[in-house]
């Protein structure tokens, strides 16, 4: 896995479809997590392993721990 790590690091929230748009043809696997329109938790993923997802999910949640210290 490549070691690039991107963070929204502007002043403002950045709106979904640009950080979705900017991701397009760059990634071999992908969880969205957050909020649709009505604000209800919206999950997809292009993982068929719960195990799988889960291991990604800790692994970002690591590596954002240890950016944000």
């Amino acid at each position: 896995m490549s070691e690039h790590k991107k963070f929204n690091t502007e002043e403002n929230d950045i709106a979904p479809d640009q950080v979705l748009q900017a991701a397009m043809g760059k990634l071999d696997s992908v969880i969205i997590i957050g909020y649709d329109n009505n604000e209800y938790e919206y999950f997809a993923t292009s993982l068929k392993d719960g195990g799988d997802m889960l291991w990604l999910v800790e692994r970002f949640k690591s590596i954002l721990l240890d950016v944000r210290k």
